[in-house]
């Protein structure tokens, strides 16, 4: 039996023997399940008792209190609980409308709290006697009482039940509870919940266009690999069946079924080739939902149109230089191509239109036009074709390596310390054992660098490279998957090589502004314009850098000795299979990178048939990639790891170590475990509390919900935005001496979401902090930081919240973790709310650390100890889910 189906619904340990239902943990998710299960049904007054709620004012003020669906609300400014003396007082009454007595049993919040308290002028027991007796028309007033020391914008909320028993003409004793949420938000005056604003676009397709008149811009590709049209509709159900499926279209689902279900050296190509058109299906339909419906455009030059798109910014909808866009005017039948020249932050610029359609706007600037989206099919094209040259060249025995074959060893290039480009490598082992391998032997399958967070993966090859270039003639290709590491690689090379030895090659639709100055004379730049290199210019290159899409349009022609792939771990395999295409069987390919950090970014319909894995990931699942667990070593034949971190202060380290790398790291850095900023603490600062002990890692909690706006399935959190804000401000103003003072380009601001990005940034701006970076955990992928403040986002103010039916999403992320909380070197910070995070084993770890290292600010943690479950669990117990009166 598989071991999931052994793990209790409930609870989600294993059940081990008859007695898991009795087991302390296993009652404590079963009264948080029962209670999120039956709460909706148990909120009304009923069976004629009535529960009132009315806040207790001083001085005569009104609080905003409202009353919805089992909810007492209370909005209060921090200046207004201020001079409540950081309390609001709410009165409860419960009468007795019946005709004749009931018995209250029991009524107290839910669960223990550091903000609410139930006040009794009565204590009840487990015994018929402490029960309080109600006559006809008689009533039992109680209070509960909200406390707080934290006076900053937050959200608290505790549930209330109330246990009745009555009695039936019979004297059969019946049960019922009545439950009711107390929720308090503290929010300064004038903050307005973020409105939602009506969505510009709409997803309907144009089953009406009859003609598509084309671009006039010449394409760079042929679709040679479109999708079959029989396959077109079983891709949009993501390779699954639909109602109305005809026999003949079952047929084909159950062959391509078969057919992804596990990738083979016998079905590469195949394989892959449904999986692309399953990507390419997916996004397609991603974009059909951002159609816009009667806009307008203006016209620049007389030939780019101008068209706004809001959510640009948030990649809502992606658009990026050379996709295309269709319009037509509102509802014809005839759509024009035009091509995405620009993309702006708030608009598109589109060329290439034919002049039909131009001439008319020029005659009618105000007409109404529909757009459609559409994305380049270019990468597709080149990634089809990849794979069909792996497996036609005999390459793809390459890479499932099922047998471990030494390789064969030249060691005729002897690596002398003194000969290294960068010296440093000479301290370093597992980089110089990298290097040695990589130069001195030629493997039969691919050799692999696995460099995790600060390890020096990136100088590792290209010391290989240099190395290669100095004592070889052969020609090598350096490869990435974005523009952002090739320029780093590239730049690091050309210290050591001519212009006419090293090319970094762009695309003609790359923002010339986005390269840096020192790359222009090594790049392929004319007149301040990228320009295509001929094949003949291309051969007389040692070296060529380039992303792994771009390199694909020299796969007739160009055959390198030597493909290095870096960032190989963020790479889809077809998109890899470009550039390891190109050299043919017998030649070097080295990938570097790191499985355990961010992967391929693929839609949900194709990452569940493995594009969302790397080929580096992949590789490594095979025996010869994998660890000794003896040894605690790889064969370094065919894997290097590095272990030596350069970066984390050995506080940072220590929690990623432990859960993705085996405790193999070891922290290096100097700069980072003499940086003061280390031992302080932050949170006092902003407080203005006393607490003399720091440490690099430090947590803060808010109480608080997530929201999203609009349409956007983006989340956000604005008293987290505004925390990141206090934070800041207590960084710059710590009173360092001036070799120490934090710069605000010293501190990164990580969050999961782009709205909250957003909100960030313009918490920020409004207070002159804008230079420091704000990104999402994408975006630091490959960075670092002096300091680094990471916003959770994901929050509830319910602490009843059943961890299985909350979904995390980015937050549960394992990859997405591990980048974010190694991007620090000094100081890491994370805001977050902790009845969410600790849903997660690996946010719970860190808090646990900081709570042993006293470093756990903010909202007081409620606990999750045994002695807190069990309390819940007490006072849960006369707890009824459903009514006795309905089950005569």
């Amino acid at each position: 039996m598989d071991d999931e189906a052994l793990r209790c619904p409930i609870c989600n340990d294993f059940r081990e023997n008859s007695q898991h239902n009795q087991t302390l943990n296993h009652q404590f998710y079963f009264a948080k399940f029962s209670y999120n299960e039956y709460r909706k049904a148990l909120i009304s007054d009923r069976h004629g008792v009535r529960l009132n709620v009315t806040p207790e004012p001083l001085n005569n003020f009104q609080f905003d209190f409202t009353y919805y669906k089992g909810k007492y609300t209370t909005k209060v400014s921090p200046e207004q609980l201020r001079l409540h003396n950081s309390t609001i007082t709410y009165k409860c009454t419960i009468q007795n409308a019946r005709h004749d007595a009931i018995y209250i049993t029991s009524t107290n919040i839910i669960h223990p709290s550091s903000y609410f308290n139930a006040i009794h002028p009565h204590v009840f027991g487990e015994d018929r006697s402490s029960f309080i007796r109600l006559q006809q028309g008689e009533q039992y007033t109680f209070r509960v009482k909200f406390q707080t020391d934290i006076l900053a914008r937050a959200s608290y909320k505790i549930p209330l039940t109330c246990d009745i028993q009555t009695e039936t003409i019979d004297k059969k004793e019946k049960s019922f509870t009545i439950v009711r949420s107390f929720l308090t938000i503290v929010e300064a005056q004038g903050k307005k919940n973020e409105k939602k604003g009506k969505s510009p676009f709409t997803s309907q397709s144009w089953k009406d266009v009859t003609k598509t008149v084309p671009t006039t811009k010449e394409l760079p590709y042929q679709d040679k690999y479109p999708i079959p049209r029989k396959y077109m509709k079983i891709l949009t159900y993501g390779i699954g069946s639909y109602t109305g499926i005809k026999q003949t279209e079952e047929d084909t689902l159950r062959s391509l079924s078969q057919l992804v279900s596990h990738l083979t050296k016998e079905n590469y190509n195949r394989f892959w080739h449904v999986v692309l058109w399953l990507e390419e299906r997916a996004q397609a339909l991603m974009l059909m939902k951002f159609n816009m419906q009667a806009v307008t455009m203006t016209l620049r030059d007389d030939d780019v149109l101008i068209l706004v798109v809001p959510g640009l910014a948030e990649k809502r909808p992606s658009v990026i230089v050379g996709d295309f866009i269709r319009i037509r005017i509102t509802n014809d039948h005839t759509a024009y191509k035009g091509f995405v020249g620009a993309v702006n932050e708030k608009t598109v610029e589109i060329s290439h239109v034919d002049d039909e359609l131009l001439e008319y706007i020029r005659e009618n600037p105000n007409i109404e036009l529909d757009v459609a989206f559409m994305m380049s099919r270019l990468a597709f094209e080149r990634m089809h074709a990849a794979v069909d040259k792996i497996v036609s060249s005999g390459l793809v025995a390459k890479l499932f390596p099922v047998e471990r074959r030494l390789p064969r060893s030249t060691n005729v290039h002897p690596l002398d310390n003194s000969q290294l480009f960068n010296k440093t490598i000479a301290n370093n082992p597992e980089q110089k054992n990298a290097v040695d391998k990589i130069v001195n032997n030629i493997q039969d399958i691919p050799y692999i660098v696995f460099g995790p967070p600060g390890t020096g993966k990136t100088i590792t090859i290209v010391e290989a490279i240099l190395q290669i270039k100095k004592r070889t003639k052969k020609r090598i290709l350096v490869c990435a998957p974005a523009n952002s590491a090739c320029d780093m690689l590239a730049i690091k090379l050309i210290a050591h090589c001519t212009t006419q030895e090293l090319i970094r090659i762009n695309s003609s639709t790359r923002e010339r502004t986005t390269i840096t100055e020192e790359l222009k004379d090594y790049s392929n730049m004319e007149d301040d314009e990228f320009t295509k290199i001929a094949i003949d210019q291309l051969l007389s290159y040692r070296i060529v850098v380039t992303t792994l899409t771009l390199i694909g349009r020299y796969a007739k022609d160009f055959r390198p000795d030597c493909v290095f792939i870096d960032e190989a771990a963020q790479a889809s395999e077809p998109e890899s299979d470009i550039a390891i295409a190109l050299a043919g069987v017998g030649k070097q390919v080295v990938l570097a990178g790191d499985p355990k950090q961010l992967g391929p970014m693929v839609t949900k319909s194709a990452e569940k048939f493995g594009l969302g894995k790397s080929l580096l990931e992949r590789l490594m699942e095979y025996e010869v990639y994998q660890i000794n667990r003896t040894t605690r070593s790889y064969d370094t034949h065919f894997i290097t790891m590095l272990r030596l971190n350069f970066r984390s202060h050995p506080r940072i380290l220590e929690i990623p170590n432990n859960l993705f790398y085996n405790d193999l790291l070891q922290p290096v850095s100097r700069i980072a475990q003499q940086d003061p900023i280390a031992n302080i603490p932050i949170y006092p600062k902003i407080a203005s509390s006393c607490n003399n002990q720091g440490q690099a890692i430090e947590f803060c909690a808010i109480s608080a919900k997530e929201q999203k706006e609009g349409s956007s399935p983006s989340f956000f959190n604005l008293p987290e935005a505004e925390m990141v804000v206090k934070y800041v401000r207590a960084l710059v103003n710590l009173p360092l001496v001036e070799a120490y003072k934090v710069r605000l380009d010293q501190i990164g601001v990580v969050t999961p979401y782009k709205r909250q990005v957003f909100k960030i940034k313009e918490e920020l701006m409004y207070k002159g902090y804008q230079d420091v970076e704000v990104g999402t955990t994408e975006s630091f992928q490959g960075r670092e930081k002096r300091i680094i403040i990471i916003s959770t986002v994901r929050a509830q103010h319910s602490l009843l919240l059943h961890d299985r039916k909350y979904n995390l999403g980015f937050v549960k992320n394992d990859q997405r973790f591990n980048v974010a909380i190694s991007r620090a070197i000094s100081k890491l910070i994370v805001i977050g709310n902790t009845p969410v995070l600790r849903t997660d084993h690996k946010w719970n770890r860190f808090i646990q650390a900081c709570t042993e290292h006293d470093t756990c600010f903010g909202h007081k943690l409620e606990n999750s100890s045994n002695v807190f479950k069990t309390d819940v669990v007490r006072r849960t117990k006369r707890f009824k889910s459903k009514d006795d009166q309905y089950h005569n």
